[in-house]
């Protein structure tokens, strides 16, 4: 009869301590950034021709470098696949290199190189970063109707790139996934000279959105001075692990 108390007691004092486990490793995927959100202004310049070119391609991600054009190229960010990363190609440890892409307002952030925990330490981690919103808000002249694709370049058409939204945040350091979350913003009031012939309703349903990040600052690696993030992951309150096929919610 003893044998059989203690070993109930084993039992539940091992369903314990899983369930601490499990839930101390639950609250560490819940490290969550909120990008307030600013007044809407319009950008111009290098930048905004790069988010126009990006808008109008199939592509869904542009790097400023990479370590590697094709073993380390930023696409490798929405591969699912933790044991590659985007690493940035400066000579230093990548102070101003960004990515942008194609973005949902709420995404996962895994910083670092994912392979490993000893690749993790050996390689930078982003320590400080500028998170940037921006809005493609198109128009075809000649019928009137937002522009939310590729289409042909020989049509003519009203454009405006807008960033709705900017933050610089300091990073978490450690092998789990961070929340990248984009309050709502308003729709810039003045989009275009006639946009009295359109609602705003529609611009705000079929503008794209993109996102630019920005390494400012990082951690140090303890082997290589390259600084990698391995996955970005979309949807609200959905974090992907590595080793399992389903997301933790």
């Amino acid at each position: 009869m003893k044998k059989k108390i203690v070993f109930i007691l084993l039992v539940v004092v091992s369903l314990c301590v899983q369930g601490a486990v499990s839930r101390h490793r639950y609250e560490k995927i819940q490290k969550r950034i909120v990008i307030k959100r600013g007044k809407p202004r319009i950008i111009k310049g290098k930048l905004a021709d790069t988010i126009w070119k990006l808008f109008q391609s199939k592509q869904s991600i542009i790097q400023s470098s990479s370590l590697h054009p094709e073993k380390y190229n930023a696409r490798k960010i929405f591969d699912r696949n933790f044991s590659t990363c985007w690493a940035e190609g400066s000579k230093g440890f990548g102070q101003g290199e960004w990515v942008i892409f194609r973005s949902i307002a709420v995404f996962w952030l895994y910083n670092g190189m994912w392979r490993s925990k000893a690749l993790f330490y050996a390689n930078n981690r982003v320590r400080k970063m500028k998170i940037s919103f921006y809005r493609v808000y198109a128009r075809d002249y000649s019928t009137h109707n937002p522009i939310t694709m590729k289409f042909d370049t020989t049509r003519t058409v009203f454009t405006n790139v807008y960033l709705i939204s900017e933050t610089v945040v300091k990073l978490p350091d450690g092998m789990y996934p961070i929340e990248i979350d984009k309050v709502s913003e308003p729709i810039p009031f003045e989009i275009s000279p006639d946009n009295k012939n359109l609602p705003f309703e529609k611009w705000a349903n079929t503008s794209n959105l993109f996102c630019r990040l920005e390494i400012l600052d990082v951690y140090r690696g303890s082997k290589y001075n390259d600084t990698c993030i391995s996955e970005i992951v979309g949807g609200r309150f959905n974090a992907l692990l590595p080793g399992r096929d389903k997301f933790v919610y």
